[in-house]
């Protein structure tokens, strides 16, 4: 029994794919080829790149910076709005790298995190479409003939936006990260520096990675509510799925201001949906984690989406047709 389930859930996977191939494999694959390629071309064009510095008046910090092939690197200080250049056999390199471990392990999660935001869109007009697409083409008629319950349909087509989509975002930039470091040891060499001295040991990328598999948990634990709302809208929807999902929200959040003069709605859904702010924060480890894991507000999210996701499955099973 269990293989025979397990067949059928991974038709359903398969056919998801099948169906997504472009959004789910060549987005990412087509990212990644992106990011590494303007890596490439810096790596080969790095004696041209000039690096524009922007001048805090109100910070004091050193930065380093390429000035010519010559001249391998300089150091500026900034203090009170003056820029002071060092020469180059007054800057330690090495102790500048370790200054800046954070700056070099902030830059894997913001690979990472423009792949998640990525993911995040991708999530969305997928679930949108994923119970509206089959009845308007009328194949929902087809597999309505599989020995295949609706529950597992709409199961199967959450799990894929909630974590298949969002790992297959990960791996890809796992792929980007990892020639990121490559890139920084070979700019560090460049300068006549060990790489293995300078850069190796200020960037910690299997912490990074670990870190990042609970960051795609934790997001989606955060969005399971919204998401299951737009796979309700998606099974009710007779012909816009993004008019469904969006219009009750825009009109809850114009009651709640004209009438109570509130924004608790608005900013329920701002912080919800949009995330980038959230994920740029725990990428600068600003963020606070207790938000996302609070125990209460997960429960009562949880209750919401299987409210919601009940609700699509009785539509699938009783409104099919357009």
């Amino acid at each position: 029994m269990n293989n025979y389930l397990s067949t059928f859930y991974l038709s359903l996977l398969k056919r998801e794919f099948w169906e997504h191939r472009n959004s789910f494999v060549l987005l990412p694959v087509g990212l990644a080829g992106l990011l590494v390629l303007v890596m490439v071309v810096a790596l080969i064009f790095r004696d041209n790149i000039n690096m524009k510095i922007s001048m805090d008046a109100n910070t004091s910090e050193t930065v380093t910076a390429v000035a010519d092939p010559d001249q391998r690197h300089f150091s500026i200080n900034f203090t009170e709005g003056e820029a002071t250049i060092v020469a180059e056999g007054d800057a330690d390199f090495a102790s500048q790298f370790n200054n800046h471990q954070k700056t070099l392990n902030s830059g894997l999660y913001g690979i990472h995190g423009l792949f998640l935001m990525t993911a995040w869109w991708v999530v969305v007009f997928y679930l949108l479409g994923s119970l509206y697409t089959d009845r308007r083409d009328r194949s929902i008629l087809f597999w309505k003939s599989m020995p295949i319950s609706e529950t597992q349909t709409v199961f199967t087509k959450l799990i894929v936006g909630l974590l298949a989509v969002p790992l297959i975002m990960t791996l890809a930039s796992w792929v980007v990260q990892v020639f990121y470091v490559i890139a920084a040891m070979f700019f560090a060499s460049y300068l006549g520096h060990d790489p293995w001295e300078t850069i190796w040991p200020n960037i910690n990328i299997a912490g990074s990675f670990f870190k990042q598999i609970g960051l795609v948990m934790i997001v989606s634990l955060w969005l399971l509510p919204l998401c299951s709302w737009f796979m309700a809208a998606s099974a009710f929807a007779k012909r816009s799925p993004f008019l469904v999902a969006t219009l009750p929200i825009v009109g809850i959040i114009a009651i709640e201001g004209i009438i109570f003069g509130g924004t608790y709605f608005a900013e329920f859904v701002a912080e919800h949906f949009f995330l980038e702010t959230r994920v740029s924060n725990l990428i600068e480890g600003s963020a606070d984690i207790g938000t996302w894991l609070n125990i209460g507000s997960n429960l009562t999210g949880i209750a919401l989406a299987a409210v919601l996701l009940t609700a699509a499955v009785w539509l699938r099973n009783h409104r099919f047709e357009l």
